[in-house]
């Protein structure tokens, strides 16, 4: 998602945590380092409950935070203006979010040695 949509106008922050309700830890240095590859930073190599990106979407013009838990298929997206649900419909987010997940399977895919049959 980093790389997909946050990198062209502004990743602001990445953070994880352990424990719901807890501080988490700001890991954004380390994504940066790594060009906004997570699996290449130091963090990624243990399990974290949540994360906590922050930045600004290309895709949909908009400040937003997401909130990731591990191990659910649910999370939280906050925006700072809501303007593409006027312009694109109450779903605009729903569709947001499909996107950016087959977007991540389709860069993951990339980075896989092709099958041989």
């Amino acid at each position: 998602m980093i790389r997909t949509d946050f990198q062209k106008k502004g990743f602001q922050s990445l953070a994880v945590g352990m424990i719901a309700g807890t501080s988490p830890q700001d890991v954004t240095r380390d994504v940066l380092a790594n060009s906004g590859a997570i699996r290449r930073s130091a963090f990624a190599k243990g399990e974290s409950e949540y994360a906590v990106l922050t930045g600004c979407s290309h895709l949909m013009e908009v400040t937003m935070r997401i909130i990731v838990w591990n191990q659910s298929d649910r999370f939280m997206l906050q925006l700072a203006d809501d303007r593409a649900i006027g312009k694109d419909g109450k779903h605009s987010y729903d569709k947001y979010a499909d996107s950016i997940e087959i977007l991540a399977h389709m860069d993951d895919a990339k980075k896989q040695p092709a099958a041989v049959f």
